[in-house]
């Protein structure tokens, strides 16, 4: 069934289903308006005013709304799917949007073809991102932005140790901080492509939508700029490579208007990892505390303390966990 929706300052011809699938004529999910606002707003935060493209473009909200809500010198957006390509245009026309070009081509192909280089790339695939993040990469500029979004999670929450080895090249397990864990396992492998071609690919925002991830990334030229990142790079408890450094930058989270306000408390924490409320008082008798009144008495210990947006039952802290039951005990 088709509609015109109204999703921030663009309207939209598109295809509405109960199911979100490969099936639908063009994909388009209004349950990620969200996603695609954050990207908006992030690219008015850095002031963006270059070339972007939507490589994975479906029925082009994304692109439409950059070439319509940002100062973006001009957007291209490209799809194999020729009834998407079409449908953009339709979308086009209804917007009356001019600095706007259209492809009909496979990802990596039009990428290739094109041979120019992009301020912005924005990966959203149904599915992961790992087909198309080199060719992304080698058509980056320097000082430019790529948005990346993976649907995979079970893989680098630890679901399917050896399928993440295979296809993130890192080995995770089960931990209880495991949504973090997966996202700084994304981040690693995206910065290891970019140093394949000498580009440092500085994360600058982490998000932990429910059914994938996204993250946003800075680009650097130059091999100096790589090893220095490089050197972020390690293991934890058997875990890893994986990311050890911030998955903000603060500077660029003052701007932000519509982020989860949890995020901005977790990110003044420097720490890696989180506390799972509820696997803390696994075979204990006695009811949970409020999380805030466990945050209250960590911080009244001397300690930082936060939620976490990667868990409603997380708390994230500089505290060890001896001292964190410690704590736990004077509450029960």
């Amino acid at each position: 069934m088709m509609r015109i929706i109204t999703e921030g300052k663009v309207k939209l011809k598109v295809y509405i289903s109960k199911v979100k699938s490969k099936k639908m004529p063009v994909f388009y999910n209004e349950e990620r308006v969200y996603p695609r606002s954050l990207s908006i707003e992030i690219l008015n935060a850095l002031d963006f005013k270059g070339i972007a493209l939507d490589l994975l473009a479906a029925s082009g909200a994304r692109g439409i709304r950059i070439a319509k809500e940002t100062k973006a010198k001009e957007v291209i957006l490209n799809d194999i799917n020729s009834l998407a390509t079409k449908l953009i245009k339709e979308n086009v026309k209804l917007n009356n949007i001019k600095n706007l070009k259209i492809f009909n081509k496979d990802a990596n192909e039009f990428l290739y073809s094109y041979s120019k280089s992009f301020d912005y790339i924005d990966i959203d695939p149904f599915g992961s991102y790992t087909p198309f993040i080199d060719a992304s990469i080698k058509y980056l500029k320097n000082n430019s932005v790529l948005g990346v979004a993976e649907f995979h999670k079970a893989v680098l929450t630890g679901t399917y140790p050896k399928k993440c080895l295979r296809q993130f090249n890192s080995w995770n397990k089960k931990v209880e901080w495991c949504n973090e864990m997966g996202i700084r396992i994304m981040i690693k492998d995206v910065i290891f492509q970019g140093a394949k071609h000498e580009k440092a690919l500085v994360p600058i925002y982490s998000e932990d939508l429910g059914d994938h991830y996204r993250v946003f990334f800075k680009c650097k030229k130059g091999a100096s700029k790589v090893d220095k990142l490089l050197k972020l790079i390690g293991f934890i408890d058997n875990i890893g490579p994986l990311w050890l450094g911030n998955l903000w930058n603060n500077d660029l989270l003052k701007k932000l208007t519509i982020i989860p306000k949890v995020i901005q408390e977790e990110s003044k924490i420097n720490t890696i990892g989180y506390y799972d409320i509820h696997k803390l008082f696994k075979g204990v008798k006695a009811s949970i505390p409020k999380s805030e009144k466990i945050i209250e008495q960590i911080k009244k210990e001397g300690y930082e303390a936060s939620r976490t947006h990667f868990t409603p039952y997380g708390i994230k802290s500089n505290i060890s966990k001896e001292k964190l039951k410690e704590v736990i005990k004077k509450l029960i």
